[in-house]
């Protein structure tokens, strides 16, 4: 689990693909990797990978089929940069929300634009997620914990501020960029149970 607070930014030193998969090798510094060991966790760009090979700044980790094709990691290269966030431990300070690091869905920068300190992007909003994006409510987009300033049926939009501008890399996606997309998950839930409440009642309504 994580909490969408990132805490460092990687670089990706090689990319080995094949068809739909490909093995990551990134660097970091040796403090993100101080007693992080083989079959870790970590958070690439929102992405929950695990640890195949650990050295003293890289670490190596393989992205599946499935993540291959629902995320922008197939789409990283050699120095690519890359939003770095260790799964946090129970004693740990718990920030921003609660983050599983499996991404919905990719979406697309539609614009962006400055107002004084702020910085603010648009992205599309595919409508399988519509009902789970709540305008002031939290959302992970690669990697990173934020706040939905505005929804409409199609898109979404949020601010950062300038120490996220610095410390993640999403300031730096230009229009037409993917990028990962996790809803909050209390949404996720919520949406759920309402679903069997109002299965359960519609039974109970017709005799069932």
């Amino acid at each position: 689990m994580f909490t969408g607070v990132v805490q460092t930014i990687g670089q990706v030193t090689n990319v080995e693909k094949r068809r739909e998969t490909i093995q990551l090798v990134i660097h970091t510094t040796e403090a993100q990797l101080l007693h992080y060991n083989v079959g870790d966790s970590m958070a690439v760009n929102g992405v929950c990978l695990t640890a195949t090979k650990v050295g003293e700044d890289t670490f190596t980790a393989d992205v599946m089929p499935e993540t291959f094709r629902s995320t922008n990691l197939q789409y990283v290269r050699i120095g690519s940069s890359v939003n770095l966030e260790r799964a946090m431990r129970a004693t740990d300070r718990f920030e921003g929300h609660v983050v599983a690091g499996h991404v919905d869905s990719t979406v697309t920068v539609k614009r962006t634009w400055k107002d004084q300190n702020a910085y603010y992007m648009s992205f599309t909003l595919p409508k399988p997620y519509a009902q789970e994006v709540i305008a002031k409510g939290s959302i992970t987009l690669d990697g990173t914990s934020l706040t939905v300033v505005e929804k409409s049926s199609h898109a979404f939009t949020i601010s950062l501020i300038p120490h996220s501008q610095q410390a993640s890399i999403l300031s730096q996606r230009r229009v037409g960029d993917y990028v990962n997309m996790e809803t909050d998950m209390l949404a996720k839930y919520i949406l759920q149970a309402n679903k069997q409440t109002l299965s359960q009642s519609f039974l109970q309504e017709n005799g069932f």
